[in-house]
């Protein structure tokens, strides 16, 4: 088709539009954009044809299609615009605009026609509702830059601005539209509608505000900020009645003075609510300046704090500043909190400064709390964000002065003197006098504050910190410091810390004015913990102490647990005065919480355990005390003294040394070691170290007198230094001590001297007489008297004088007299009357008596009244006595010695038992001796069934025990009572029966040096030496032992001192000697066939040993045929046949051995002869087995059927003969190995299998050997005395053949 064709087809399309044709013209333009789609004319038509048959959404199509094909066409423009003109729908607002806005553009010249289209936009325009688009804005922007006409132009500014205005969100482009317009359109001065230029004004002055509070650039915020206020300066001119300049001017100022600190209601502030008070009436914001200017003046601050309304940050700034005036300082850190969570609502350019000002507000009133934990982080996060601002070094240098945290306030106050310009400046003079006044340098402090009192006459600060410090100062001026108070509070009568500070001056004087002070201190300021306590403390001056804990506690409940401390302190030292130590506990702990490092909080926490009894947690508490001042003394001492009391002295002893290393004349500490000292004295003769308390007493005597020296009148240390010197009183032996010489009355002297037990005794009376003459009415103390003359006495019981007698009951009669309900004094009276010498049998009775009365379980008492019953010999009263101490206190040993000496005079079985008991209760003396005693006379007496024993050669377990104890018991006495020759012979006695030789000598020589200094009866040196003798025998000192025996007076008519000769010539290889000596011991053995018959054994065995046995033979037959026989007799004879092979005669001796066993009564002896039988029997078997008699074999089993009888398992395991015999065949090794292991730990197989492994197997079993051996030295043990003798010389046999391979 041709373009004739579109042509024809156009014109067609037109004349069907005039013929409204409308559908026929539509099918028309089809045709042509079948033929040319792009055609212009023909998306008009359709259009056109479109928009008459109502169907506008196609006729927009084809108009928008011919706008893309031709833009600059009108055509397309005025359909879409006569389409619009009809209806426009919500979405095609926007689109309307732009259509209209192209049409002004092309009616350029056409003022009516432009003012139409104009007014059409605009009504579109109010339509939009906020909702712009780019190409809106864009087409209208065209309209400005293209229309030359200016009523146009300004018009389209009103549309431009009137769409930018009310949208949610510009575009930075918008943003600078929207300004342009504002200008464009203010700056004309043609608008002639009011309302509609006031609108202009509220948008421009709105956005540049929102400039204004997001801009944050330093350089650009003054410009925007001038800019800001030139903008409301207009507005008031044209609208003076209008209320946003104002608002906005307020905002702006007031924001500037809250990012000021501290914060001042500048005058172009109070002139703009002014205006605006005109304008809108008493607002918020207006009355948030008003209270603010209220705060600033400290006028009606109750009534400014009502008037502010808090929905910024700037009223949470105004609030809080108000509450600080107010010294409500829980509010004004709430406030200041609230503010910073709302600190976004600031301009940017002054959060910073707003941020500020809220921190300093709350440091200031945590400063003012005394809560420095939470000002630390204030301190530091301020220190961080302006570290050369000089109001936050001002505070630092104020918060570390009173933390006193000097080096750290000198470095921030060097920061303020280089920040600042002048030296006068007020706050690096403040700063200067809180440095000095820490530092204690009160004139330079003063002279600081006075100058900036000068900088700053009407300084409420000011002239408290000169006030103060003038207080503080030890030669400050008290008057001019009560002025500067009174002046400080007619400045700011809200303050109360001021009024409690006049109250503080008044309370020296005149404590009414001081209450009163209080009182209003607390009417302004109910939680004001100090003023609370300062009246409290009022109130326990009058004596009113209900009163002030009621205060109190209200403060502990009111406050704040840091305010609160010192009221906490007050609570608990009132609990702890009234033995309330729980509740004073708790107290004292809010304080610690409320002050960790207040070394006095945890002082009175230690003292109130101490109080308690818990001295664990005491201690607990006065160690971190000494954590926070490792100086303190008192700390250090005290935790001596509970260490002390902790029963842990030598920890004492360390700390009090500490103590005196600090000050070496610190009486409590000198006292307290010595009292250490003598309690380690006292521990150490409870275990019988009597050397080491020896010289524990020496040290206390040393620290004691020192003390005496600083303050010789304190009682306590005079008894201390009595009760060191009697101390000592049970040692006996005790021949000297060192003391000072002072304390015996020779101070000019050596500064320390030698005494003996005397002397030192008569140290401790005058000691408790010095006491007594400073306390004349304390019974404790003549008791104390009392006793120490009775240890006098004792010293020396046959040079005790009528004068300490008498002395010693007159003091313990005076103790009654003032306690007659002490049952220890009337004991002590008791025994003081039954003293040798003394002898008032009746008042000691009596006293003993009221002593029971006076406490009903009194064991002590009934202990001594059976000793005065039993010296009386009324046994059966002591019995009684003895009983009732027991059932009053069974672990009282002195009850149990009595019982024992009771038994003892009775003649009782029981007694050696008792006395046992009594040494295993605890140590005594007495109980010791007696028990010694009676072991030795049961040893030396042979009755087996008293030492329970179990085979007659050997004790069993429990009675080696008794001899342990008995000679553990003497060990301990002699070294107490060394001049005690019988204790001497006792212990040599056990330690024989226990085969330590050496020992024994020794003790027997120490009795016989005794004895011999001592000039003692003939017989008791015969006994010494005789003992003396038979233990050098046993040693092998066999010449000094015939010595000692010849030194024995009558030796040679005495029995057993004949024959301990005898076997000392024998030892001494001098047989003849012995053969005459025991010849001699015959003829005195006419009375007792037993021991002859052992006698004449002895004198056989000479003989044998010389080669004589028809002389032997002779012998054993006059010991056989002595009647009875001993059974040593009886044993020799039946080993003497077997070495001569008289078998006949070995049978007839075995034959009376039996008879011998059923004839004894007694079953241990006959226990003890069986015993004996077979271990003669055991040693004749192997050696007959070993020699290979031909009857040997019948031999053996006619002496294992014996044995059998004889019950004695050990040799019934095997036939030595069967034995021997397997050995030589080479088979003897595995039948040893089975009765080995058949029968574990028998003696009898573990040896005979030794020994063939030793002579048969040799190097092969080295390893088995020494097993067997081990096995052998461990089976060993329990046999008797005999046997682990000859055992034992087998088994080193043994081991010395091992040690050979």
């Amino acid at each position: 088709m041709t373009t004739k064709e579109v042509k024809a087809h156009l014109k067609a399309a037109r004349s069907s539009i005039d013929a409204k044709k409308y559908e026929e013209a539509i099918e028309k333009c089809q045709m042509i954009f079948a033929i040319d789609a792009n055609n212009y004319q023909a998306h008009v038509f359709a259009g056109l044809a479109a928009l008459q048959l109502g169907k506008e959404e196609e006729a927009k199509q084809y108009y928008r299609s011919a706008i893309s094909i031709s833009p600059t066409e009108q055509l397309a423009w005025k359909g879409l615009a006569n389409l619009y003109n009809k209806h426009v729908d919500q979405k095609d607002l926007s689109d309307a605009i732009v259509t209209y806005c192209k049409l002004v553009m092309f009616s350029e010249g056409d003022n009516s026609r432009q003012a139409e289209l104009l007014k059409k936009i605009t009504a579109i325009v109010s339509s939009l509702a906020g909702a712009c688009d780019q190409a809106t804005i864009d087409a209208c922007k065209s309209v400005v830059e293209s229309s030359k006409t200016e009523h146009v132009v300004l018009e389209t500014w009103q549309v431009l601005v009137g769409m930018l205005k009310d949208c949610r969100t510009l575009t930075n482009d918008w943003e600078k539209l929207l300004v342009s317009g504002c200008d464009e359109i203010l700056a004309s001065g043609h608008l002639a509608n009011k309302e509609l230029l006031a609108t202009y004004h509220v948008v421009y002055i709105n956005h540049i505000e929102r400039k204004f509070m997001d801009c944050g650039e330093l350089s650009a915020i003054e410009e925007v900020k001038r800019h800001l206020l030139r903008c409301c300066d207009n507005m008031r001119t044209e609208f003076p009645s209008h209320p946003l300049p104002h608002v906005v001017t307020v905002k702006l100022l007031l924001g500037q003075c809250c990012a000021e600190y501290p914060m001042q209601a500048s005058s172009e502030l109070l002139a703009a609510v002014e205006a605006l008070r005109m304008v809108e009436g008493d607002s918020h914001l207006v009355a948030l300046v008003d209270a603010l200017n209220l705060a600033m003046q400290l006028k009606d601050l109750h009534k400014a704090k009502e008037r502010v309304i808090t929905n910024d940050c700037s009223g949470y700034v105004v609030k809080a500043t108000i509450y600080f005036k107010l010294h409500d300082t829980t509010n004004t850190i709430a406030s200041c909190h609230e503010g910073l969570k709302l600190l976004d609502t600031c301009a940017a350019s002054m959060r910073d400064g707003v941020f500020r000002s809220l921190k300093l507000l709350i440091l200031s009133a945590y400063l003012e709390n005394e809560d420095y934990k939470n000002s630390t982080d204030v301190v530091t996060q301020l220190s961080a964000l302006h570290p050369t601002d000089p109001w936050v070094l001002s505070f630092s240098v104020k918060f570390y002065t009173l933390v006193r945290d000097y080096d750290n306030a000198a470095k921030a106050h060097q920061q303020l003197a280089n920040t600042v310009d002048r030296n006068d400046d007020v706050l690096l003079l403040t700063s200067s006098g809180l440095l000095h006044q820490s530092l204690k340098e009160y004139d330079r402090a003063i002279k600081c504050f006075e100058q900036a009192l000068e900088n700053g006459p009407s300084s409420v600060e000011g002239h408290l910190n000169l006030a103060r410090c003038l207080w503080e100062s030890p030669a400050g001026d008290k008057k001019r410091s009560h002025n500067l108070f009174l002046k400080a509070a007619k400045l700011d009568l809200y303050n109360s810390d001021t009024l409690r500070a006049i109250g503080d001056c008044y309370r020296p004087t005149n404590i009414n004015n001081a209450k009163k002070c209080y009182q209003k201190a607390l009417h302004l300021n109910p939680t004001n913990a100090k003023a609370a306590i300062s009246l409290g403390d009022c109130y326990v001056s009058d004596g009113n102490e209900d009163a002030a804990v009621e205060l109190y506690t209200r403060v502990t409940t009111e406050c704040s647990v840091v305010s609160a401390k010192e009221a906490w302190l007050r609570l608990g030292l009132y609990y702890n005065n009234k033995t309330q130590y729980s509740d004073a506990i708790k107290s004292f702990l809010k304080c610690i919480h409320a002050d960790l490092h207040n070394i006095h909080c945890w002082e009175c926490l230690a003292e109130a355990y101490f109080n308690r009894g818990s001295y664990s947690n005491s201690l607990k508490a006065f160690t971190k005390a000494l954590e926070l001042d490792p100086d303190s003394l008192y700390c250090q001492y005290r935790s001596a003294f509970i260490k002390h009391k902790l029963s842990n002295f030598a920890a004492a002893i360390a700390e009090y040394t500490a103590v005196l290393e600090g000050d070496k004349n610190y009486f409590a500490a000198l006292k307290g070691r010595g009292e250490s000292f003598l309690s380690l004295a006292r521990l150490s003769l409870k275990d019988n170290f009597d050397g080491r308390a020896v010289d524990y007493v020496c040290k206390a005597l040393k620290d004691l007198t020192r003390a005496a020296r600083l303050r010789s009148r304190f009682v306590g240390v005079w008894k201390l230094i009595g009760d060191s010197c009697v101390c000592l009183n049970p040692i006996t032996s005790l021949t000297s001590v060192v003391v000072p010489s002072v304390l015996v009355g020779e101070a000019g002297k050596e500064e320390e001297i030698k005494i003996d037990k005397a002397v030192l005794l008569n140290i401790g009376t005058r000691a408790y007489k010095r006491a007594v003459e400073l306390e004349p009415e304390s019974a404790c103390l003549w008791y104390d008297v009392g006793t120490s003359y009775l240890y006098a006495m004792q010293v020396d019981p046959t040079k005790a004088s009528s004068f300490l007698q008498e002395a010693a009951l007159s003091c313990l009669k005076k103790a009654v007299s003032l306690d007659p309900t002490s049952y220890v004094y009337w004991n002590a009276l008791g025994v003081a009357a039954a003293y040798p010498g003394i002898e008032k049998f009746s008042l000691a009775q009596h006293a003993f008596i009221k002593s029971i009365r006076a406490l009903q379980d009194n064991a002590m008492a009934w202990a001594n009244l059976g000793v005065l019953y039993l010296r009386k010999d009324q046994i059966e009263l002591a019995y009684k006595a003895f009983c009732n101490a027991q059932s009053a206190d069974p672990s009282y040993v002195i009850s149990w010695i009595g019982q024992a000496l009771v038994a003892e005079t009775m003649g009782r079985v029981e007694k050696m038992d008792l006395f046992s008991h009594s040494t295993e209760l605890a140590y005594t003396s007495e109980g010791s001796m007696g028990f010694a005693y009676w072991v030795c006379h049961t040893l030396t007496n042979l009755q087996p069934k008293m030492l329970l024993l179990k085979s007659g050669c050997g004790l069993n377990d429990a009675a080696s025990k008794l001899l342990l104890l008995a000679r553990d018991c003497m060990q301990k006495y002699t070294v107490r009572h060394a001049s005690d020759t019988s204790a001497f012979n006792y212990l040599g006695l056990l330690y024989e029966n226990e085969g330590l030789h050496h020992s024994a000598k020794e003790a027997f020589k120490r009795s016989l040096q005794l004895l011999e200094t001592s000039r003692a009866n003939n017989h008791q040196l015969n006994i010494a030496r005789e003992n003396y003798a038979r233990l050098l025998c046993y040693t092998g000192d066999y010449v000094e032992a015939i010595m000692m025996y010849e030194q024995t007076e009558e030796a040679m008519e005495m029995l057993f001192s004949c024959c301990g000769l005898g076997l000392a010539w024998n030892l001494s290889s001098n047989s003849q000697k012995s053969l005459q000596v025991y010849t001699q011991a015959v003829k005195l053995c006419d009375n007792d066939n037993t021991l002859k018959s052992s006698v004449l054994v002895a004198i056989a065995m000479i003989h044998y040993a010389a080669g004589e046995k028809n002389k032997c033979k002779t012998c054993l037959f006059s010991a056989f045929q002595t009647p009875p026989p001993s059974m040593h007799c009886l044993a020799a004879l039946a080993v003497f046949s077997c070495l001569t092979d008289d078998w006949s005669l070995f049978t007839a001796t075995l034959t009376e051995m039996l008879k011998t066993i059923e004839w004894q009564a007694d079953e241990s002896a006959a226990a003890y002869s069986m015993e004996y039988i077979s271990l003669v029997l055991q040693c004749i078997s192997v050696h007959v087995a070993k020699k290979g008699h031909p009857t040997a074999k019948k031999f053996c089993t006619e002496i294992d059927n014996i044995c059998g009888k004889l019950k004695h398992d050990d040799f019934k395991l095997y036939n030595p003969v069967e034995a021997t015999g397997l050995v030589k065949q080479g088979k003897n090794f595995t039948h040893l190995q089975k009765m080995y292991h058949s029968h574990p730990g028998n003696l009898w197989s573990i040896l005979m299998l030794a020994q063939t492994v030793a002579s048969e197997l040799k190097h092969r079993f080295v390893p088995l050997l020494k097993i067997y051996v081990a096995d052998a030295l461990q089976a060993v043990q329990g046999h008797p005395k005999r046997v682990q003798e000859l055992t034992k010389l087998f088994i080193i046999t043994l081991n010395n053949w091992l040690a050979k391979l």
